[in-house]
């Protein structure tokens, strides 16, 4: 399958690139709710999914935050993970946890 681009929304929705991108980043300054509509139904309709790795590197940030656990396996920090990675969700940033213990199942080689 394909991966639909903003020129794909642009081209459905009867608008320009640019003001795709100026719908992405949430600045409607200078854009009617006609236009937004237009827009919104442009994405549902194709399934429009943002690259978020394009995005990292255009504007040089990546939005994203580390949580390095102890041990991932202890209910205080599975609950603790969780916790921050919604919180992080609602401020529209991605969170990656790691585990930092040893894996006490790996096999040991003399």
């Amino acid at each position: 399958m394909e991966r639909v681009t903003m020129a794909d929304v642009a081209k459905e929705a009867g608008v320009s690139k640019s003001t795709i991108s100026q719908f992405l980043n949430n600045r409607f300054e200078y854009m009617g709710e006609k236009t937004k509509i237009k827009i919104e139904e442009a994405i549902f309709k194709l399934g429009y999914q943002p690259n978020y790795i394009a995005r990292s590197l255009k504007q040089k940030r990546t939005s994203m935050v580390g949580i390095i656990v102890a041990n991932i396996m202890h209910r205080f920090s599975t609950e603790v993970s969780r916790a921050i990675e919604d919180f992080f969700h609602k401020q529209d940033l991605h969170a990656i946890v790691c585990n930092a213990d040893d894996d006490p199942v790996k096999e040991k080689i003399y």
